[in-house]
């Protein structure tokens, strides 16, 4: 009886583990064809509807998508949509390609007024943030600086004034007096 037991746990073993293999196999499957279709949303030309579960990057893909197709406004809320809810590659990315976008939108605001009224001012200062963001975190992305500094040229700072020095005064001009220098002496 022992002997007969044991001669079928080998075969019983085997079975179990073929089933777990199979079980294993179709979970990968599942889980790679889950995969391509991302990709596949990701790679898409044309924009797409969202969902509100859909992965974060094919938001940021989404994104991407309406800035270059000049729905600026949808690829803003897209974009804090991945820097909000992403993980730090993926949000500094975002970031990135918002700053591009703000910088973008603020030269194009400039060249569509002879006048510079100061309106292209607080879109410039939106991406030199976004930019600085990128490069607390990765102080080596080049393109981010270099597109800070293309900021920092068509809105430049003013100097620093260190801690506990007073800000040099302004040049005002001085309006010459009338009134007689006379000393009226003590009370």
């Amino acid at each position: 009886m022992i002997a007969r037991l044991l001669s079928r746990w080998p075969a019983r073993v085997s079975i179990v583990l073929a089933l777990a293999l199979l079980a294993a196999l179709g979970y990968d499957a599942l889980h790679l064809a889950r995969q391509q279709a991302i990709n596949a949303r990701i790679r898409a030309e044309q924009s797409q509807s969202l969902a509100a579960e859909e992965p974060l990057e094919v938001v940021h893909a989404e994104a991407l998508r309406r800035a270059r197709d000049g729905k600026s406004r949808e690829a803003h809320d897209l974009y804090a949509r991945v820097a909000l809810g992403a993980g730090r590659d993926l949000q500094l990315r975002a970031e990135y390609n918002h700053g591009n976008l703000l910088l973008r939108e603020a030269m194009q605001m400039r060249q569509a007024t002879e006048v510079d009224d100061g309106r292209a001012l607080p879109v410039l200062e939106l991406a030199k943030e976004a930019f600085r963001k990128v490069l607390r975190e990765t102080p080596e992305a080049w393109d981010a600086r270099y597109n800070l500094e293309r900021a920092l040229r068509l809105a430049p700072e003013p100097p620093e004034v260190e801690e506990g020095e007073a800000p040099a005064p302004q040049q005002r001009e001085r309006a010459p007096t009338t009134m007689r220098g006379d000393a009226l002496g003590l009370p």
